[in-house]
């Protein structure tokens, strides 16, 4: 199985070597207990070794497949730190190869970065950086130029381009170019005070002039330019207009991730094990005998829904499945008159589970490592248990009998789950445990499964 896993995926244990390289740093043993669970669940306390790497979340480095045009001209491919920017980087961390040593590159050793349909651009611009923060206006309404080579997102390429720039000091700036000509979108707020009446902000809409100029072609919009405000959205909402308009090519990028859907469908073995507690004496032929553990096939099928922007390693899933197993368990006692009592008892349960699930993925290339927990209910669609008695006395058989194991059992199944595994390109591998409280609707008899289960499947981008 190792060898075929190799043969599959050549570059799995070389990457896997990188993973555990750049997340150095393991804590675990994470200690609880779960609440009470209806009628069959007492407390159960158990340990969860989670693999929780020490540069989590924004930290966490993350290399993506990247091209490069350094500032020479010269085109490179490797892998680029993406860490999802809220402001414009002043560099970038690069690697030729993803097991190699990471290169800082400044914007001026630049022209270009592409990866994950963003693009950036370097280039030598001036800027206004006169503050848009109401507790930072002033009655000027100068701008404050700034110039500065800088790593310039790209919105919109075409004959009228679109960049975007986020300073340090948050200030968004929009700049528009044509063929080499690159200007910044003006728009700036200022106070106005005059003796006697009460501060107010004004606004300069330079940008609106501008736009009207450089779509001069398309005079059909300019009723959308003179009612739109200087955000992204508006910004992206008149392009489009101008691109539909003039009919002339461009290319769209990424400025803001979204959220993103993913389709889960996949299937595997489920090994199943029953046990049942309690220390009351009429239950001890149960909860005294060890139930074979069970394999059975479990198909699935679940949404993953990935939150935006910096949080997209984060995602909710839900997901339906099925499960089922069959056991039995054999055990024999002697009461105080000396008859024997042997027992067989047995159980075959089925479930449609539904499982609601928080998720954390690690990108490395195109490894996604993730784990996972979440909750689990189940819908019994098979409950069935009996047992056969057989009773002796001094060897000779007394009486035999089939009767039901348990005289009350549940129609319902909760429990909780935890997972880790990878995501593959179009494929997922995921080993999952999962603890419920079973069937037993005797409360001096609670009954608890265990179930590990191997998944695989396709994932789907809807």
């Amino acid at each position: 199985m190792r060898g075929g896993v190799l043969i599959l995926f050549p570059s799995f244990s070389k990457r896997l070597v990188v993973l555990l390289y750049e997340y150095n740093s393991i804590f675990a043993a994470l200690f609880f207990k779960l609440p009470s669970m209806p009628s069959a669940m007492k407390s159960v306390k158990f340990t969860i070794a989670l693999f929780l790497f020490c540069h989590l979340a924004f930290s966490q480095s993350n290399y993506v497949p990247a091209e490069i045009i350094l500032a020479n001209g010269e085109a490179k491919s490797g892998w680029v730190n993406n860490k999802d920017w809220l402001k414009n980087p002043s560099e970038i961390s690069f690697k030729f190869e993803l097991d190699g040593d990471k290169t800082l590159l400044q914007a001026n050793d630049l022209k270009e970065v592409k990866f994950d349909n963003k693009k950036y651009i370097s280039r030598s611009i001036t800027y206004d950086a006169t503050p848009l923060a109401l507790d930072k206006l002033t009655t000027s309404q100068l701008g404050t130029p700034v110039q500065d080579t800088i790593l310039l997102e790209v919105i919109f390429e075409g004959e009228k381009s679109l960049y975007f720039l986020k300073d340090q000091d948050n200030k968004q700036h929009f700049f528009i170019a044509e063929k080499d000509d690159i200007i910044e979108l003006i728009y700036r707020k200022y106070l106005t005070e005059g003796e006697g009446v009460e501060k107010t902000m004004g606004e300069i809409n330079t940008y609106k002039n501008m736009l009207v100029y450089y779509f001069n072609d398309c005079p059909s919009i300019a009723q959308s330019i003179q009612t739109m405000t200087h955000t992204t959205k508006h910004m992206v909402k008149v392009f489009h207009e101008y691109f539909k308009c003039s009919k002339t090519p461009y290319e769209a990028f990424s400025l803001k991730e979204k959220s993103s859907i993913e389709l889960y469908v996949g299937g595997g073995v489920i090994f199943s094990k029953l046990t049942f507690g309690g220390s009351e004496v009429a239950y001890s032929h149960i909860n005294s005998t060890d139930f074979e553990s069970q394999v059975d096939f479990t198909p699935s099928i679940g949404l993953a829904i990935s939150l935006p922007k910096r949080l997209n390693r984060l995602a909710f899933k839900a997901e339906l499945s099925y499960a089922s197993y069959a056991t039995q368990g054999f055990t024999e006692y002697t009461n105080h008159n000396n008859i024997l009592y042997k027992e067989v008892a047995y159980f075959s349960q089925a479930y449609i589970n539904f499982s609601a699930f928080v998720k954390y993925r690690f990108d490395i290339g195109e490894l996604h490592p993730f784990v996972n927990a979440g909750l689990l209910y189940g819908f019994a669609t098979k409950n069935e248990n009996s047992m056969h008695r057989e009773t002796f006395f001094q060897g000779n058989p007394l009486h035999e009998e089939d009767l039901p194991a348990l005289v009350g059992t549940n129609s319902s199944q909760q429990g909780i789950t935890l997972g880790a595994g990878i995501d593959y390109k179009l494929f997922f591998f995921e080993y999952r445990y999962t603890i419920s409280n079973g069937m037993s609707g005797t409360p001096a008899l609670p009954s608890t499964v265990y179930m590990n289960s191997l998944l695989a499947g396709l994932r789907i981008k809807l």
